[in-house]
């Protein structure tokens, strides 16, 4: 029996290293003024507030935002989370991550599309000439392609990489 409970309590230590490893990493995380961050806000006038840390202590946040000049101060209380950037994507990984993720969307719809009018030819008593399914998947890989662009373009917009701080916020 103790070996038994040996594999056991090694199993649960392996598979629970790679989660506490990064949590015990973020507790002790500090925010360096020039440090970029994204504050979600509890309460509108805004939702959130892109920018730099100005300075910081455990009250206060203050962040000279993206799109303004004058610093913002928050309080740790009005603050719901705090993401800290990881830099940025280069402009062709950008790219690439968005036309990856609208290729597999677009492609996947347009398979699931070519497949039921491939249904529908085996099902319909039709004498066409052009079967159903080749005109749907031609229109497919058209509307591959265009969610592919579309995927590479919004991923243009969306360079920055973000990670969740542990910073005191949300917990007040």
């Amino acid at each position: 029996m103790p070996a038994a409970r040996r594999f056991v309590m090694g199993t649960a230590l392996a598979l629970a290293t790679p989660v506490a490893a990064p949590v015990a990493a973020q507790q002790a995380a500090p925010l360096p003024a020039g440090a970029r961050v994204r504050a979600f806000l509890r309460n509108p006038p805004t939702d959130q507030v892109v920018g730099v840390v100005v300075r910081t202590d455990s009250v206060l946040l203050v962040v000279r935002p993206d799109h303004g000049s004058a610093p913002i101060t928050l309080g740790w209380d009005a603050v719901r989370r705090l993401d800290v950037s990881r830099g940025r994507r280069s402009r062709a990984g950008a790219f690439g991550h968005g036309a990856a993720i609208g290729a597999i969307v677009g492609g996947t719809i347009a398979l699931a599309a070519t497949g039921a009018a491939a249904i529908y030819d085996s099902r319909s008593h039709c004498d066409c000439i052009i079967p159903a399914s080749l005109v749907v998947g031609v229109a497919g890989a058209g509307f591959t392609v265009l969610t592919t662009a579309t995927g590479g373009a919004i991923g243009l917009a969306h360079r920055d990489r973000w990670a969740r701080s542990s910073a005191p916020s949300g917990g007040r």
